[in-house]
């Protein structure tokens, strides 16, 4: 596990970006990006950080699908796996699929929402599960 602490705006998204970007290239496997919400993700992540270097990076764009409808803002298949963006507060986030790398975003801004009649685990500790199937390759980045 790999946790990122440090004040805001310095460069920790950023650096989460070229880590998984290094992993495409260096120790492809499926990736989970979690954050506060989807919207938040699209935007700040997706948009603005990680498509932009996956494009702009002629390594990393030679291994985007040559099917552009299968490099989505949300999903982006890449060779080696695809990188999953999702809300933590969204139904899909608690929705199990296997995961090599999980990247928590913003970790200390998701907010565990359970009740009594439905208890759940805390949405980190779901998304930490997706990766058991990678026992000893897997890699848990958190950044706060």
């Amino acid at each position: 596990m790999l946790a990122n602490v440090a004040g805001a705006q310095t460069a920790k998204t950023t650096e989460g970006c070229i880590g998984s970007a290094y992993r495409i290239c260096h120790s492809p496997m499926p990736q989970l990006i979690l954050g506060p919400s989807e919207d938040w993700l699209r935007l700040e992540i997706s948009e603005k950080r990680l498509m932009a270097l996956i494009d702009e990076n002629p390594i990393l764009a030679r291994m985007k699908p040559g099917d552009s409808s299968r490099f989505r803002k949300m999903a982006m298949e890449m060779a080696g796996g695809t990188i999953s963006l999702e809300g933590a507060n969204s139904p899909v986030a608690t929705a199990g699929s296997t995961q090599g790398i999980v990247w928590i975003e913003e970790a200390a801004k998701i907010e565990h929402h359970s009740s009594e009649s439905t208890p759940e685990a805390h949405p980190i500790k779901l998304a930490f599960e997706r990766t058991k199937a990678f026992r000893g390759l897997e890699l848990h980045y958190l950044s706060f």
